[in-house]
């Protein structure tokens, strides 16, 4: 079976975490939650002063989020202005915007629903002949195949999905069924020795006040750790290119380059991004169909032909599929 390619964005994780537009007024639920916790008879000082500190810093990420175009805008804005310490205090606040709200509102069905539909007879049988690659920075993924690993631990379930991003390379397996996250992981960070930290650490956790207390800890002692040059967050836009992404995109080519059936749903393809999307297109030599899955997919269509040559459009079957409950499995799967 040739492979089939998905490119998916935010969009495809709608139903349970905001699109731009949204993540200012989640912001401030969220907020809210985390400010209730101050009601509590068993908090001692400490655990205002860190509550205090986690408020400062996902009020900021509010401010910022509704001054730009996006979180994604604003990380270049700062990477392009070398403010590197602000650039992970947007990174470590995102990780912990994105672990309250997947705690708090679980995982988009249509994950559960796709991998149930593409899923054998365990939970190591998965088409080697699909390539998910993600711009999103969110544990979906993860926390969808946990109902089918029924084991807790995330970094499991990163294994089981063959994950793989641009400072997590070491598992990569030719001839495998793989998520590849051209953005990484939010909420996820490198430990420098090999080990990494991860703010949801149990995708089996109740939202609940011990929970919040608990995460709040987490985070205050991440963003202590963020001060040692051997500690980082996992969550890394592409633009932050250097050897890592370089041999990721290597990765990444070889696995679509027998690609005929590319499935994007809902993606933009933003302009900040159409580098690296013209790499990819470039890398798929043999492609024949593409299926947008989107609300508004002649859109998505129109900037998707700007990166492909003309001589080569005439060649592509184009198909549009705007119901927006379950993933589209292709016919050619």
């Amino acid at each position: 079976m040739a492979k089939i390619v998905y490119l998916i964005g935010a969009g495809a994780s709608a139903h349970t975490l905001p699109i731009v537009s949204q993540i200012p007024a989640k912001l401030e639920e969220v907020i809210k939650d985390i400010s209730n916790l101050k009601e509590l008879e068993t908090l001692q000082e400490k655990d205002l002063e860190r509550i205090k500190y986690v408020i400062e810093d996902l009020s900021w990420l509010h401010t910022e989020s509704a001054k730009h175009a996006s979180i994604d805008t604003f990380a270049k804005k700062l990477f392009v202005k070398k403010k590197a310490e602000e650039l992970n205090r947007l990174k470590s606040s995102t990780g912990l915007f994105f672990s309250i709200l997947q705690t708090k509102y679980k995982v988009d069905p249509r994950y559960d629903q796709f991998i149930s539909s593409i899923i054998g007879s365990s939970i190591r049988d998965l088409p080697k002949d699909i390539c998910i690659v993600s711009w999103n920075y969110d544990n979906q993924f993860e926390l969808a195949f946990r109902e089918y690993s029924e084991h807790p631990d995330i970094e499991v379930q990163e294994a089981f999905l063959g994950m793989v991003h641009k400072n997590h390379l070491n598992h990569y397996e030719k001839d495998k069924f793989k998520v590849i996250k051209i953005n990484g992981t939010s909420g996820s960070f490198s430990c420098g020795n090999g080990t990494k930290s991860n703010l949801i650490k149990r995708s089996d956790k109740k939202y609940d006040s011990d929970f919040l207390r608990n995460l709040i800890d987490d985070y205050v002692q991440v963003c202590h750790n963020l001060e040692s040059p051997n500690f980082k967050p996992l969550m890394s836009f592409a633009w932050e290119k250097d050897e890592n992404f370089n041999e990721l995109m290597n990765h990444l080519k070889q696995e679509i380059s027998g690609c005929q059936t590319l499935v994007i749903i809902g993606y933009s393809i933003p302009f900040f991004n159409r580098k690296i999307d013209q790499e990819i297109l470039e890398s798929m030599g043999n492609l024949r169909t593409i299926y947008i899955q989107d609300m508004y997919p002649d859109t998505i269509k129109q900037r998707l032909f700007q990166l492909i040559p003309i001589t080569e459009q005439k060649h592509i079957r184009v198909e549009f599929i705007t119901d927006p409950n379950q993933f589209i499995i292709p016919y050619e799967l």
